[in-house]
């Protein structure tokens, strides 16, 4: 580790010492081709801030202040040489350094990325996410000193450098998007925006600065294993107003960006064509951006739900993203992100038609307001494709003994009656501990030492059947779970010598389920359960799936083992629940064999995507009557599979594969898994 370290701090000193070289001879050459004694002052000031940083790192051991007073003004010397790059130097001398300290400019960037990225590869770099670097912002901020300092457009200037280090915070929140918009950033700055100031720019001083302040969230992109929920958390879990405030500025953002425009398209030569066009644009670019804005309020209001929720919780069963999916931020995301995509492209429709009359300012609010709608938009499109569904889950717990099919459902024996019961409690402890654990919505808990009769536990399951989400459409999984009297064939034993067959529940699900878009999954801790196993198997046409067990050892043939039903509701739980109590399901002291079986269709199942129905329910409930006009539009933008052909083949050996080699553990997408084991 030590020999590491010593690595990584002598290249930072050779990093640091070539760019101080080349700052100082980029002055010297500057000052003789000019003459200018303003260029000696800032000389000057240099060399007095790098003394004052050295004394405050080695002599005050104020570490953070001399880095961060040093970068500053490294960003603010790199500014000044940017913008200070003669046309044409007289002296073949001056241009001979002039080019050698460009090399080594160049060099030092390369070396500084080299550094990064053995740094990342040793792991020596700093282990905690930060989201705003702050040294970097020092940086960018002498930049914009800069400009001041040489008599640049100081807002022109600003807004760049801003909507740069808006791009770098988006490329830290693990955006694609991110990255693109960088590349096109410094391209087009570089070809346009410093000839809109009349700026003869030194190309090598401006990419060394920008490489200096994006090399490192480049590299945590990859080297950072962290997700882009959990690179948003800080966001996310932040106060309500800290999220208003940060709408707010996206807000005024849009508006001076439109502002600017409308401002600049009046000097067009064909006006008189050119302004009725953009009045068009800019009305489709009010109604996408008044979604837009009420989306982000919307997300705002879920996200302090979900966060009031998170802080609630205990910290060992904290999961943001278990929150987010029980609060239907998936479907939220999949529709939203159409809006936000939408968004995005009125905004570019709106700076392409006011291209021929561009400003460095207009140029520059455009910069600002694309990685703002390129940052929400990754994240709406993250919630939609990570975020798992939203489930419902039902439970039953009856105390039990083993019933005959010849015989009626037994009396209790009074001697078991105490234990019975408080096993039967614990069951039902343990179901509400994973229905609370994994966030799943409960529709009931029922508890019954007497039994159910077979009408009231169809108007139970038909109510089950049909409950929806609160926010209109039907979950994505409907979970049962029983753990109660059962007869020789794993029939359900209900009060009156009445039988519920695994045919008359499919039956009652698949009338239930309109369209069959749902899920249904049955959690069966009972002695002949087994049963039903096969018959799930053999089932098609429906999403369904059982999880149950088989007994290792011998049954009593008239009794059984009534303390064995329960044990596996318990072990399962823990298995899905603690990270620290996984249950090695093939030991020999385990008990219960775990079974799943699922249908032929399960594994064509895929997590509830948004009808047009869907999106035009939430269009009405958000915006009202004030952007019906887009419902048409998000219903026409589709996400689709590519090739039907390629599907149907797909879909074909996703099913041979669960019918042939199914997994040993199956992960539902809800967080917890079904789990199979081989005696």
């Amino acid at each position: 580790m030590v020999s590491k370290l010593k690595t990584v701090t002598i290249l930072n000193y050779i990093s640091g010492s070539l760019l101080l070289v080349a700052l100082g001879l980029m002055l010297y050459t500057r000052w003789l081709h000019s003459d200018d004694v303003a260029i000696l002052l800032i000389a000057f000031l240099g060399l007095l801030v790098f003394s004052l940083a050295i004394a405050l790192v080695y002599y005050f051991s104020l570490e953070v202040v001399g880095f961060c007073l040093l970068r500053l003004w490294v960003g603010c010397l790199l500014g000044v040489i940017a913008f200070t790059e003669p046309a044409v130097f007289d002296d073949g001398l001056i241009k001979q350094t002039q080019e050698i300290t460009n090399w080594m400019l160049l060099s030092s960037v390369c070396m500084h990325c080299i550094l990064c990225l053995i740094r990342r590869m040793l792991h020596v770099s700093a282990s905690e996410f930060q989201l705003i670097l702050y040294p970097d912002l020092l940086e960018m901020s002498g930049f914009v000193i800069a400009s001041l300092v040489v008599g640049q457009d100081l807002i022109a200037v600003t807004c760049l450098i801003a909507g740069l280090f808006l791009t770098v915070i988006t490329i830290q929140l693990k955006s694609l998007l991110g990255l693109v918009n960088i590349v096109f950033m410094v391209i087009f700055a570089n070809v346009q925006f410093f000839k809109l100031l009349n700026i003869s720019l030194n190309n090598y001083a401006f990419f060394c600065f920008i490489g200096r302040v994006s090399f490192e969230p480049i590299f945590d992109w990859y080297f950072i294993g962290l997700t882009v929920i959990q690179r948003w958390n800080s966001i996310l879990l932040a106060q309500p107003a800290v999220r208003k405030l940060f709408i707010a500025g996206i807000f005024l953002a849009e508006l001076g960006f439109l502002t600017v425009h409308s401002i600049i398209i009046r000097h067009h030569k064909e006006w008189y064509v050119v302004v009725p066009i953009f009045a068009i644009v800019v009305f489709f670019w009010t109604c996408a951006h008044c979604a837009f804005f009420a989306t982000c309020w919307t997300l705002s209001n879920k996200l302090m739900e979900c966060a009031d929720i998170f802080h609630d919780l205990p910290i060992n069963t904290r999961s943001l993203r278990r929150i987010m999916a029980s609060r239907g931020l998936r479907c939220f995301g999949l529709i939203a992100q159409r809006v936000a995509c939408i968004s995005l492209f009125t905004t570019n429709c709106v700076a392409v038609v006011a291209w021929e009359t561009k400003s460095a300012l207009s140029v520059g609010t455009w910069f600002i307001v694309l990685p703002l709608e390129i940052c929400l938009l990754s994240l709406l499109s993250n919630l939609g494709t990570v975020l798992g569904g939203m489930c419902i889950g039902y439970a039953i717990v009856i105390p039990t003994l083993p019933v005959r099919s010849h015989l009626k459902t037994p009396v209790l024996p009074p001697l078991f009656l105490n234990d019975i019961h408080l096993h039967s409690t614990q069951i039902l402890n343990a179901v509400q501990n994973f229905f609370t654990f994994h966030l799943i919505e409960p529709f009931g808990l029922e508890y019954s030492s007497r039994g159910l009769s077979f009408e009231d536990l169809e108007l139970k399951l038909r109510q089950f059947f049909q409950s929806l989400t609160p926010d209109g459409p039907r979950y994505d999984t409907y979970l049962v779970y029983y753990s109660g009297p059962v007869d020789e064939n794993g029939n359900w034993a209900l009060t009156g010598d009445e039988r519920l067959k695994l045919d008359q529940l499919l039956e009652w699900w698949r009338v239930l389920s309109p369209g069959y878009d749902s899920r249904l999954l049955l959690v069966v801790d009972t002695e002949q359960s087994y049963h039903w196993v096969r018959q799930i198997a053999s089932t098609s046409h429906l999403y369904t799936a059982i999880q149950t067990w088989q007994s290792k050892v011998p049954l009593d043939s008239e009794l059984g083992s009534c303390t064995q039903i329960g044990t596996f509701t318990i072990d399962w739980v823990d298995y899905n629940c603690s990270d620290s109590g996984k249950i090695n399901w093939r030991s020999y002291d385990q008990t219960t064999q775990p079974l799943y079986a699922v249908s032929n269709s399960w594994s064509d199942f895929q997590f509830r995507s948004p009808t047009p129905a869907d999106i035009a329910n939430f269009w009405n409930s958000n915006f009202q009557n004030a952007a019906k006009l887009m419902i048409s539009v998000t219903n026409g933008l589709r996400l689709s599979s590519t090739c039907l052909c390629s599907d149907c083949v797909l879909r074909c050996l996703r099913r041979k594969r669960m019918k042939w080699l199914p997994p040993l553990e199956y992960d539902t997408g809800h967080g917890f898994k079904l789990v199979y084991s081989y005696i």
